[in-house]
């Protein structure tokens, strides 16, 4: 399937996966799909990360509270006690920052609906906030990146009403500006972003 043809990328694919090869779906006889793809962005987002190209992963599978506290305590997780458990030391998830200076994510469980943005630039008031700008992500852009998605989301199997949707900004130069126009730095000096303008 050419998921970013339905959603206004270029390019995508998919793959499954049953609930015994280290998806958590539940029980063992669901199927966890995957799409990913290439996004031109959102340009009628609020958020300007929203506005450039991305990337973005979409899963059917389940998702719990302890997943949303993982992400948000950003690698320290309870795979990190775990002595065989494959991303114990949280390079899976750090590894994004390749591509970006930031992500969102939006999932959903039976219970509740999670819409978040994980910028490693923000912290409490004693922390130099290069970009605490891009910590505002609105239930309007949450609703936009669905809508944007809309097409490859309705060709999975939603039927356990549980997905977990990551959105990662390709990064791009003008990122390495604050909102006042000061240069800052970047995580690496890569610019992926800066390809698909």
């Amino acid at each position: 399937m050419d998921a970013g043809s339905n959603s206004g990328g270029s390019g995508g694919g998919s793959g499954t996966g049953d609930g015994g090869d280290g998806f958590d779906g539940g029980n063992n006889n669901d199927t966890i799909t995957l799409d990913f793809g290439l996004s031109a962005g959102i340009p009628s987002a609020e958020h300007p990360l929203l506005k450039g190209p991305a990337l973005y992963f979409i899963n059917n599978g389940n998702f719990k509270d302890e997943d949303n506290t993982t992400i948000l305590s950003f690698g320290l997780n309870r795979k990190a006690a775990e002595q065989g458990a494959i991303g114990k030391f949280g390079l899976g998830m750090k590894s994004v920052f390749h591509f970006c200076e930031a992500f969102f994510y939006l999932a959903q469980n039976r219970e509740k609906q999670y819409s978040e943005i994980l910028n490693p630039w923000s912290g409490p008031k004693e922390f130099t906030s290069h970009h605490a700008d891009w910590d505002d992500f609105s239930s309007v852009d949450s609703d936009l990146i669905k809508a944007h998605l809309r097409d490859v989301m309705d060709a999975m199997d939603m039927t356990r009403g549980t997905f977990f949707l990551l959105w990662l900004p390709l990064r791009k130069k003008e990122h390495l500006r604050t909102q006042n126009g000061k240069a800052v730095g970047s995580i690496i000096n890569v610019f992926p972003g800066d390809r698909y303008t």
